[in-house]
């Protein structure tokens, strides 16, 4: 049996192992990378490296120790919380409670390319906002510290203050390790979205092109801040600056491929909800295929909007209304009665311009497409809750539908505050009967450093928007849909470090079972074991009672088994038939399936270990997934 530690994979080593794989010749025997000669078989001269002074690059104070932070292992764990949940068992949208750069790498094996939309509200840097101040060496020590488990006279945020020198420096490495933790999150059709003002938009953009690269930027979308007049008291004086009156949302996908979903403004107030207008049929693309003759024009350059037959067939549809129709009925109402379907295209004479003269009909309609300017809506609401400007859920209920977001698929909101994303995603699944689901991660409440947010009081706006959904099933009677959370807490890991230096072990942690953190549950121990497993957190979850007899008395033992393929015994005694009962109980749920055991480590002698996974081996259970915790 193979041993299960407390710590997640080690992703250097992984990528150390795939390139021997590729490219045997480039490491060494002891696992070292051989650079040069691995240049030299990608094709990139090695003579480059004397003129890499003279590249561009982004490059501050820490941020390789921050890439080098975000590819090490973790030693947390998430802990469950069903006091704070709702409907722990059976709903499939997580709230965790811990600093989003741990938690992240924890997400990071189960939930690796499988989350479509990641959206993110991080601080501006404003000079009054806080800013992470991490410490690489011991983020789950630091972070127990920060939020009063163990007492300490320091903090793991801080203001900071726009005069300091490290204030740039600060600000990026703080978000540098997320971004590249939020990349591999992101699933390749995925896309994120970063909320930011001007104090530090060029410097997102610029580690944005470094993280998701510069060929997957795609809009840098603005939204509208409420007018607040700070500049009529200065007026008179002149003005250093204008009011700021808007917010970028920056858009980045995880590949070249993936695609954003058309999604339009209502324009019903707008003359062009009601009448249709005719546009110039020429655009700047350049295909030769779409450049043909049509009503005596052939464009030389750029292109006709619509292939050949069908800007044919829209010629003769409007031929049709001029004649039979255009004296009795507008354009419009014989688009209407003609099913809303038709085409019509047109030549004005003496037409200019590129397209000189040819136009399409645009018909009538409720919504436009919308272009990168969202400034019809708001960036915030206004709130009666202990958060500064908390966002519009109509705002990223928008961008959810321009991410494509469908069906189950997943989104993430790091940096999650009040809690809008959750809401978000509730109304859009009520409206549509989706199941899509939501992981918020945001530091807890209790930190007495004067955070402008409250984990407490986002789950009381997420119990709001549950409410408001709730209400809202009665207009969809057909929804069915998931409206509670559960919620987990960042820990550091259930399995206690093995220290061969006896003066060092923290007896107050241990208990009479050596390797496992005293006051620990099965459940806190079976969820890590979903971490470290890649499994998801919102998998459902069975546990099964098994009967054994040992010595004449009969025991009833519990199995847990996650999604069907990892079966879990935590008890402190593991008889000698239970590896049999979990062969029975494989072959009731998942005939022939490869399945992967867990046992509790101090359950077991040797000899019972031995025989465990011989009769596991026999029943066709491969050794390599059997594990002890």
């Amino acid at each position: 049996m193979q041993k299960m530690t407390g710590q997640t994979a080690d992703i250097s080593a992984e990528n150390a192992a795939k390139i021997k794989a590729l490219f045997p010749a480039c490491v060494d025997a002891q696992g070292n990378i051989d650079f040069p000669a691995l240049k030299t078989t990608l094709g990139v001269p090695v003579d480059n490296d004397k003129d890499s002074a003279a590249n561009y690059s982004f490059v501050w104070s820490g941020k390789e120790k921050g890439r080098a932070y975000a590819l090490a292992p973790s030693s947390g764990t998430l802990r469950p919380d069903r006091s704070k949940s709702v409907d722990f068992d059976t709903t499939k949208n997580i709230y965790i409670e811990g600093d989003n750069l741990e938690v992240l790498k924890l997400l990071r094996g189960a939930y690796s390319n499988r989350v479509k939309m990641i959206y993110i509200d991080p601080p501006y840097n404003t000079g009054k906002d806080f800013v992470y101040n991490d410490d690489y060496s011991d983020s789950i020590e630091s972070y127990k510290k920060l939020v009063g488990l163990v007492a300490n006279d320091g903090t793991k945020l801080k203001t900071n203050a726009d005069t300091a020198g490290r204030y740039h420096t600060n600000w990026l490495n703080m978000m540098f390790p997320r971004l590249l933790l939020a990349r591999d999150l992101l699933s390749d059709d995925g896309a994120i979205f970063i909320s930011i003002d001007d104090h530090e938009y060029a410097n997102l953009r610029k580690i944005c092109d470094e993280v998701f690269g510069e060929n997957n930027f795609r809009n840098a979308i603005v939204t509208r801040r409420y007018d607040k007049n700070l500049n009529r008291q200065f007026m008179d004086k002149g003005l250093q600056s204008l009011n700021v009156g808007f917010e970028y949302i920056v858009v980045y996908s995880k590949t070249c491929e993936a695609k954003l979903c058309p999604v339009f403004r209502s324009v019903k107030n707008e003359e062009r909800g009601e009448q249709g207008y005719w546009k110039g049929f020429w655009n700047a693309a350049d295909r030769p295929t779409m450049r043909y003759e049509v009503l005596g024009v052939k464009p030389e350059e750029g292109q006709w909007k619509w292939q050949e037959s069908v800007a044919r067939e829209a010629v003769e549809n409007y031929k049709l209304y001029k004649r039979d129709f255009a004296a009795s009925m507008t354009l419009e109402d014989y688009w209407s009665m003609t099913g809303e379907s038709k085409r019509f295209l047109r030549r004005e004479k003496d037409g200019k311009g590129k397209n000189r003269g040819v136009e399409h009909w645009v018909p009538p309609s409720e919504g436009i497409l919308r272009t990168s300017n969202w400034t019809d809506l708001l960036a915030s609401r206004p709130c009666e809750v202990p958060f500064d400007s908390p966002k519009n859920p109509d705002v990223i209920q928008e961008l959810c539908n321009l991410s494509g977001v469908q069906g189950n698929d997943v989104i993430i909101d790091f940096f999650s505050g009040s809690a809008t994303t959750a809401e978000a995603v509730m109304r859009l699944n009520v409206e549509d009967s989706g199941m899509r689901r939501f992981i918020m991660v945001q530091l807890p409440e209790d930190l007495d450093i004067g955070l402008q947010s409250a984990d407490s009081s986002a789950k009381e706006m997420i119990m709001s928007a549950i409410k408001f959904c709730d209400e809202n099933t009665l207009s969809h009677p057909d929804y069915k849909g998931d409206l509670g959370f559960k919620v987990f807490t960042l820990d550091s890991s259930n399995v206690i470090p093995w220290n061969p230096d006896p003066s060092k072990l923290d007896l107050t942690m241990r208990n009479m079972e050596k390797n496992l953190v005293a006051g620990r549950e099965n459940e806190d121990l079976l969820f890590e074991i979903l971490l470290k497993k890649n499994v998801l957190l919102d998998v459902d979850i069975e546990s099964f009672e098994v009967k054994t007899e040992e010595n004449g008395a009969e025991t009833k033992n519990t199995v847990y088994v996650a999604g069907g393929v990892l079966f879990v015994y935590l008890d402190q005694h593991i008889p000698g038939e239970v590896s049999s009962e979990i062969l029975k109980l494989r072959d009731k749920l998942a005939p022939e399936t490869d399945i992967q055991v867990v046992f509790r480590e101090t359950g077991f002698c040797d000899v019972d270990k031995t025989n465990a996974l011989a009769i596991l081996e026999q029943g066709g259970v491969d050794g390599g997934q059997i594990w002890t915790l």
